[in-house]
């Protein structure tokens, strides 16, 4: 994960079957310890939403599923902006 400006950019290999479309922003005072991530998962080959995909951070306890357009929101800590962000769904390759 590459943080630029309210942006994070998700990087992935050849292999994986999703796309996830995340945008980042930095949370007004009340939560200024954190970011707020949000995007979409969606099928690479069909272009459908993936609904109902996991996105959770790796390592840790913080994790959503996507609605059913396949967007999803999460609130994460600084001290976790480095950390991998994990897209998985049954019947996709990770």
């Amino acid at each position: 994960i590459d943080v630029i400006g309210k942006h994070i950019l998700l990087r992935t290999d050849t292999r994986p079957r999703t796309t996830s479309r995340a945008t980042a922003q930095v949370p007004d005072s009340t939560q200024s310890n954190c970011i707020i991530l949000s995007g979409s998962l969606y099928d690479r080959l069909t272009d459908e939403p993936i609904i109902y995909g996991t996105i959770s951070i790796d390592q840790s306890t913080i994790g959503t599923i996507s609605n059913r357009n396949g967007e999803f929101k999460l609130i994460v800590p600084d001290s976790l902006t480095e950390s991998y962000v994990r897209f998985s769904h049954v019947g996709y390759q990770t």
